[in-house]
């Protein structure tokens, strides 16, 4: 391992020129050849190339990005395959591709990330990316600060996930990344993260702020007007709280003492997210936006 790693040290601009069969045959061909239904041997091939990845990607020469960027892509496409063993060597292998170079690696790997963590994503996409991120906060650690806003928004929209494994993944996860983000304030964005990337920081920006310190914290504007009249000023609080956590998608509880308003709070942001979506649907027509019904189980003296 140490010869090969000083062989691509040496390497110049181009991996697949300097060190052809072995790029070409022990890295490229074993990965791009993994489907779901590969047979044991092929899926040890391809774990058995992950692992060479992971030890060489630090000493890959600088000229050679193209051939890095052509194998992260490959790895993006092997996350999604439900075998954890493969799924933890492919995301081994992109952290160390992504602290090779950061800046360069860093927008387009977390985009690929973005695509299989989304809502309506196949089990084994949504552990894959949850798996990728854990990786690549132990791989990189302060590397990452730049983007931590980013992993910290795809991390929250799996915090309720329906499938254990990717909550306990994604919660693990969070802790870390939460940890970094007093690090991240006044850093800006990457100039070179994606436009999505960017739209998304841009809408979920303020809300991550809120983590780290409440003083930041703008008052929710319900969508209506309450027949009880004003909010008291610790009311409007739990209603922003629970905004926070609409927002996101986050369960939650409101606990305070009897009698003063947390089942105003509670109706309130249910009527406010139902007209909201009701909003949402009329404008854009799209089934995902179609307002859903809300449970609401309570005492019957309070009906």
């Amino acid at each position: 391992m140490v010869a090969l790693q000083t062989l691509v040290s040496f390497a110049i601009k181009d991996l697949e020129v300097s060190l052809s069969e072995f790029w070409k045959l022990h890295i490229v061909a074993k990965l791009s050849d993994i489907k779901g239904c590969s047979s044991i041997s092929q899926l040890q091939e391809a774990i058995d190339a992950c692992f060479m990845l992971e030890k060489i990607c630090a000493f890959v020469n600088p000229d050679c990005s193209g051939n890095l960027l052509n194998v992260y892509a490959i790895l993006t496409r092997m996350l999604p395959i439900p075998n954890i063993a493969l799924q933890i060597a492919s995301a081994k292998a992109m952290a160390a591709v992504a602290k090779w170079n950061p800046n360069e690696m860093l927008p387009g790997i977390l985009d690929g990330i973005d695509n299989l963590v989304k809502d309506g994503a196949p089990d084994a996409s949504r552990i894959g990316g949850v798996i990728a991120i854990k990786e690549i906060l132990e791989h990189l650690e302060s590397k990452v600060i730049e983007y931590i806003p980013l992993v910290i928004v795809y991390l929250m929209r799996r915090m309720n996930d329906s499938k254990e494994e990717v909550r306990s993944f994604a919660a693990g996860c969070f802790s870390t990344a939460v940890s970094l983000m007093p690090l991240s304030q006044g850093v800006r964005y990457p100039d070179n993260i994606t436009e999505n990337q960017r739209k998304l920081l841009n809408k979920d920006g303020q809300f991550l702020n809120q983590l780290i310190d409440n003083r930041r914290v703008e008052d929710y504007q319900l969508p209506f007007d309450l027949l009880t009249g004003n909010l008291r000023r610790y009311q409007h609080e739990g209603i922003n709280w629970l905004a926070f956590l609409k927002h996101f998608g986050l369960h939650g509880i409101l606990a305070d003492d009897m009698g003063l308003g947390k089942t105003l709070q509670s109706t309130a942001i249910i009527a406010a997210a139902t007209l909201e979506q009701a909003t949402r649907y009329s404008c854009s027509g799209l089934e995902e936006d179609r307002p859903k019904p809300s449970l609401v189980v309570c005492p019957a003296t309070l009906v």
